[in-house]
């Protein structure tokens, strides 16, 4: 199949450089690179019925990801998955049309595979040695797997309150742990001077442009699932914000190809104590790092998203929202996507949930807006929070029993 990808542009210069290097920044003024494709060749190769004929997830969008061989891809099946529509918890919140695009039933059990299939596709191709990430879990838990397939070393730097789930999965795979002393705005810079002098391939964003690659797929599938329409709005639990590039990048794209005619609004949803792209959003000022994040929604604890400015951009260009919500909100979330829809998330992912409450509460969200929330994350990768607020099963004795 031919490749449309045409290089790496500058975010900020709009220089143009090669895909198949190892720089991942501009050469010209060290911006941020995002992928670029020949939209209108793709446009007169790829319409909606031929891609409808196709199976697969992720890689049936082979025209528009940035893999120029398909030998180098690796994949584990990733992608595909269903965008829901909510049996009660639309109807107790007055809303016709809620929906849950449930990523958490990925290889890994996390949205995290719609980027590392691409990502680690792509350092294959261009012959990385190995790659490394800060995570709290789930995006180590995915690289893991992937290069585990690829046959390429991983080093994760895991920080020091991820789940004991996502630790062993992501050790399973033989990836080389490293546990972080902090989770501060001051652990990230060491972090990466340690990376660029190894030579490894950064899977973090906004450094790693192949991450929101993947992502946007969520939003060719989204829309696919709603008769190549856009949904009104769609509510992302934020940390580092791929999924917002993500998304917004696909949007782009989609009208390019004359898909759809319009985008969703993007909602940011952030934990409390850790809201440094909601609080930029809010002020119209510069993003400032989180000064003590700490959540059980650790999946959101970027405590200075190296994205931030983009990821405002993204936000008000969309029309969207800003919104942070404390622990108890994304507890009582969690519970009620269990036991409403029988979803059972991460507390990350519920705290989409919690922040459409909050949106709601502020009536910012319509009863009629056609919505959907990213589940990012299956909760058996987070057992321990849950286990600590639901009762335990009552002792019954069955020896003797008549």
């Amino acid at each position: 199949m031919p490749a449309f990808i045409e290089g790496l542009v500058c975010r900020e210069c709009g220089a143009l450089q090669s895909d198949m290097e190892r720089q991942f920044r501009c050469t010209g003024c060290n911006g941020f690179l995002e992928a670029r494709y020949d939209m209108a060749a793709i446009r007169r190769h790829l319409d909606r019925s031929t891609l409808a004929a196709r199976r697969g997830g992720v890689w049936r969008f082979r025209e528009v990801l940035p893999v120029r061989d398909d030998a180098n891809i690796v994949s584990l099946k990733e992608g595909g998955t269903p965008l829901l529509r909510s049996r009660r918890i639309g109807r107790a919140l007055g809303m016709a049309n809620l929906y849950f695009k449930d990523l958490t039933r990925n290889p890994t059990y996390s949205f995290k595979d719609y980027s590392s299939t691409v990502s680690i596709s792509k350092a294959k191709e261009i012959g990385v040695p190995a790659l490394a990430v800060m995570s709290a879990g789930n995006g180590a838990s995915s690289v893991s797997a992937y290069c585990a397939a690829a046959g390429i070393p991983f080093h994760a730097m895991m920080l020091p309150n991820a789940y004991e789930g996502m630790i062993t999965q992501c050790m399973v795979y033989g990836a080389n742990g490293y546990m972080l002393d902090g989770i501060g705005a001051d652990v990230w810079p060491p972090v990466s001077k340690l990376i660029q002098e190894r030579g490894w391939m950064d899977s973090g964003v906004p450094i790693n442009p192949y991450r929101a690659e993947g992502k946007k797929i969520i939003g060719y599938e989204i829309c696919e699932d709603l008769d190549w329409q856009a949904p009104d709005r769609i509510v992302c639990p934020t940390a580092g914000g791929a999924s917002i590039l993500g998304l917004t990048k696909a949007f782009s794209e989609l009208k390019a190809l004359a898909w759809i005619d319009g985008g969703a609004k993007l909602d940011c949803v952030q934990a409390e104590s850790c809201a440094p792209v909601v609080e930029a959003w809010r002020s119209g000022g510069p993003i400032k790092p989180a000064q003590n994040p700490n959540s059980i929604a650790i999946g959101l604890l970027a405590a200075n998203p190296g994205a931030g400015r983009y990821l405002v951009d993204a936000i008000r260009g969309s029309g969207g929202a800003g919104v942070t919500v404390n622990d108890q909100e994304i507890k009582a979330a969690q519970l009620s996507l269990a036991k409403d829809e029988a979803l059972y998330v991460e507390p990350s992912s519920a705290a989409a949930l919690a922040g459409l409450k909050r949106l709601r509460e502020a009536g910012v969200v319509g009863d009629d807006e056609r919505v959907v929330l990213l589940l990012t994350g299956a909760g058996i990768k987070a057992s321990e929070i849950a286990s600590s607020y639901v009762p335990r099963p009552v002792p019954f004795a069955v020896r003797g029993a008549t």
